[in-house]
């Protein structure tokens, strides 16, 4: 098999094996705004943690669970958070377990002809409007800082397509390396008010698996933002889903979750706070 046919073959078995989980259109109204019970369906509660309500569900033939999240960040502005999470280069900074983040060039592999990467009209809902240069459209600052806000616009007209990125992130001995090829795509709705932000594990002919890292080829993430009313805080909603592979037992996986879930949001919540000097230092 050429190795044009063996990258098209893996990306069309990606397609099939996590089309099932996601069924329902994604919005961030859906995250932010519906009621528990239909956010929630068909998902088991899991734990909370601060103002966090974590639930559950089982994959079929698996015993890995997919999880949806909503709580709040009460003192984090909304702006700052949404560049935090889409600053791949400050993510190398302030995490720990990565070893190395890198956006890749625009892919020239046949994943965009199997379809894996998200679709470029964005979420199937009329209110939903990528952030382009020219749209019009722009989120008035709630911080008044423009370190931050000038990056935020930069990061949002990069992601208003699906940008390729390589992520590679430590694990504990004796297990080896993980790492993800994955597209990150966002988009505001609602007259820029509520921010979206999809990944999703795809295939890049310029990073092929390698022996010093296990794949992870079925991962999707989404996560709503929103500003609180009192506009010092943010909302947020998200689903997330990844097999991390190899022979580790579910049990630890799952273990793993309970403790990766606060741990995230905690260190997410310090690297908000140092964004600002970060920017301050940053080399272009």
């Amino acid at each position: 098999m050429s190795a044009v046919a063996a990258t098209a073959a893996a990306a069309t078995a990606a397609v099939a094996a996590t089309a099932f989980l996601f069924p329902e259109p994604h919005t961030a109204s859906h995250f932010l705004d519906a009621p528990a019970d239909v956010f929630f369906a068909g998902f088991e509660p899991y734990f909370n943690f601060d103002t966090f309500r974590v639930y559950r569900r089982q994959v079929p033939s698996s015993g890995l669970y997919e999880y949806k999240v909503r709580g709040t960040f009460p003192t984090t502005p909304h702006r700052n958070l949404l560049a935090v999470y889409l600053d791949v280069e400050y993510r190398t900074k302030w995490d720990p377990h990565v070893l190395e983040g890198k956006r890749l060039a625009p892919s020239t592999s046949p994943t965009t002809a199997v379809g894996v990467q998200p679709p470029e009209d964005g979420p199937p809902d009329s209110r939903a409007t990528s952030p382009s240069a020219d749209s019009g459209v722009e989120v008035a600052s709630t911080n008044g800082n423009a370190l931050v806000d000038s990056r935020l616009s930069e990061l949002r007209r990069l992601h208003a397509i699906p940008q390729f990125y390589h992520y590679a992130i430590k694990v504990p001995f004796p297990l080896v390396t993980r790492d993800y090829v994955y597209t990150l795509r966002a988009w505001h709705e609602d007259d820029g008010n509520d921010h979206l932000v999809e990944g999703r594990s795809t295939v890049h002919a310029d990073k092929p698996e390698t022996k010093q890292a296990i794949r992870i080829d079925h991962y999707y993430q989404q996560i709503a933002i929103r500003a609180l009313p009192d506009g010092r805080g943010s909302a947020v909603g998200m689903r997330y889903y990844d097999d991390p592979k190899g022979s580790i037992p579910t049990v630890v996986i799952n273990m793993a979750a309970k403790k990766g879930v606060p741990d995230f949001v905690k260190g997410l919540t310090n690297a908000c706070k140092g964004y600002d000097e970060w920017l301050k230092n940053r080399k272009d």
